[in-house]
């Protein structure tokens, strides 16, 4: 969602250069107006316009996470790097990426959804994973790369963070340092430790793949100042009953 000072112009301006409105511009109020917008190539916009009697309503024009707000009919997003990087940054994100479990999402090559649980580690700008090599979710990596992650708490309310991009698979020889990381969390005697590491380098002994995946959209649900974004346009329309 993009906030803008005059919706008639920008909308007139759009449709112009072969932009569609969707609907009507909507009045809320005297405290902000609101309209989609539909481009050429058919990616979806949602422009809201302060109204002169309330210049400033961050609730309405400064949503708490921008980035839950820019994704359109395609599932692509214009999303900056310095909001991603926002995103990840924040205190709750940095916990969440310090954990040892995501699940992730991909397409598989019948073209059904797949989510599984795996180990992972956050070295600052890419989310990495191992695999064995004969792993049949990297055949449908290799179809199609573009993944979901979900790292979540179980207590409730929950800490969410979600993350998309494209995963990249890197066919290595050994043990990846990243494995021995993932799973460094789980508790072991040394004896036990070195026990768990022979039987890995045993197992494994052909090398496994890292499947890296570097954010191209993220977005943290906390509950508190951030929501799903369905639920924060019902909150939206509730304020527009009450105040109706």
């Amino acid at each position: 969602m993009f906030a803008i000072d005059d919706i008639d112009a920008t909308v007139a301006g759009r449709r112009a250069r072969g932009a569609e409105l969707v609907g009507e511009v909507a009045q809320y109020q005297d405290s902000y107006r609101l309209c989609y917008v539909r481009g050429p190539g058919g990616s979806s916009s949602r422009w809201p316009s302060s109204s002169a009697n309330c210049p400033s309503r961050p609730t309405c024009d400064q949503p708490n996470d921008p980035l839950g707000w820019t994704e359109n009919d395609n599932g692509r997003n214009n999303v900056q790097p310095n909001e991603i990087t926002e995103v990840l940054n924040r205190p709750i994100s940095q916990e969440l990426l310090a954990r040892d479990v995501t699940r992730l999402a991909y397409v598989a090559k019948d073209g059904t959804p797949r989510n599984v649980p795996i180990a992972f580690i956050w070295n600052g700008s890419e989310i990495v994973m191992c695999t064995a090599k004969n792993a049949p979710k990297l055949r449908a990596l290799r179809n199609n790369p573009t993944v979901a992650l979900t790292i979540d708490t179980e207590v409730h309310p929950p800490k969410i963070l979600l993350i998309r991009g494209r995963a990249e698979l890197d066919f290595v020889d050994g043990i990846p340092d990243e494995y021995l990381q993932a799973n460094s969390t789980y508790e072991m005697t040394p004896e036990q430790r070195v026990e768990w590491e022979a039987e890995v380098r045993s197992l494994y002994h052909d090398g496994m793949v890292r499947i890296v995946v570097t954010p191209s959209w993220a977005k943290l649900i906390d509950f508190e100042s951030t929501l799903p974004s369905a639920v924060e346009e019902l909150v939206r329309q509730r304020e527009a009953r009450q105040h109706g």
